[in-house]
């Protein structure tokens, strides 16, 4: 029979589960945001970098860029010639504006001495809609410009009107911002590593959810040696939705110890608690499972 524990020790232990809970959120919360901040600052380097390749219209890369057709719809491989060029000439004016937007707001994060208003600069920069359009209309150019190479026609030398000083240091500079933010992801996942196998050790929380914590710690881990290694954020071996689902499938699948839990005293309470559960999220979903008795099944 399982020693029963005062109710103001058990509101103790579930404060602070819910308290570790609640601090991994925030942790996985802003380690996505660190991703899709490296990914976003990955496709403007690319897109500025096939700018700066293809300049020249007569570049060998373009020559080869034949694949870019295949990104063309029926509709747009049997424009006439005349309205090809136009539709580049009015494309590629835009992207020389954006160009010139991503320019200045590369330099203007530099000069900042707020740390506030840097990472503001920062979150525009890499703003994903806008960085999927600029890539768009840099594919769709390129594409254009190998349907007239294909007709035997030379297009205009396009022109970006920027020095390409200017546009390689802007590329060295997201480079920088790239590597500063791994740096930052490196820390966040040794972070989460950390609270998740401080919370297993501790008294409170029961054994099985222990071995279900230490599973989570190995994947980030996984991930920590990952980056530690300087392979790209975007191959992580366990990405963090990953991690959030397994903490989910554990949680939907496995009891715990009965020495940490609530006694549910009927069938109609646990098809309460079932109810509220799946209204709860993630995380308020978890924080029912450990506290709820061995003998109940979770579907």
């Amino acid at each position: 029979m399982c020693q029963k524990i005062s109710p103001k020790k058990q509101a103790s232990n579930n404060l602070e589960r819910l308290n570790f809970l609640n601090q991994i959120e925030k942790q996985q919360a802003f380690i996505k945001e660190l991703l899709e901040q490296i990914e976003s600052l990955q496709s403007l380097s690319q897109s500025l970098n096939n700018l700066f390749d293809n300049t020249n219209s007569l570049s060998p890369s373009i020559k080869k860029a034949f694949y870019l057709l295949d990104t063309l719809d029926d509709e747009q491989k049997t424009l006439s010639t005349a309205k090809v060029e136009l539709r580049l000439e009015h494309l590629e004016l835009k992207i020389r504006d954006e160009v010139s937007y991503y320019l200045e707001l590369i330099s203007s994060i530099d000069e900042q001495t707020n740390d506030l208003e840097r990472i503001e600069k920062l979150q525009t920069l890499t703003s994903y809609s806008r960085i999927s359009e600029f890539k768009r209309k840099v594919s769709l150019a390129l594409a254009y410009r190998v349907l007239l190479f294909e007709r035997d026609e030379l297009p205009t030398e396009f022109n970006l009107d920027v020095a390409p000083e200017l546009l390689g240091n802007a590329l060295k500079r997201i480079d920088a911002k790239k590597s500063f933010l791994k740096t930052e992801l490196t820390s966040q996942f040794s972070s989460l590593r950390d609270n998740v196998r401080n919370f297993a050790k501790k008294a409170s929380t029961s054994k099985k959810m222990a071995s279900a914590l230490h599973k989570i710690s190995d994947d980030i881990e996984a991930n920590l040696l990952h980056l530690k290694s300087g392979k790209p954020s975007e191959e992580l071996p366990a990405s963090i939705f990953d991690i959030e689902e397994n903490i989910k499938l554990v949680a939907e699948t496995q009891p715990v110890d009965g020495e940490s839990a609530i006694a549910l005293s009927d069938e109609q309470t646990r098809k309460q608690a079932e109810v509220k559960e799946k209204k709860q999220g993630l995380f308020g979903r978890i924080n029912v499972w450990i506290n709820t008795p061995d003998s109940t099944t979770w579907k």
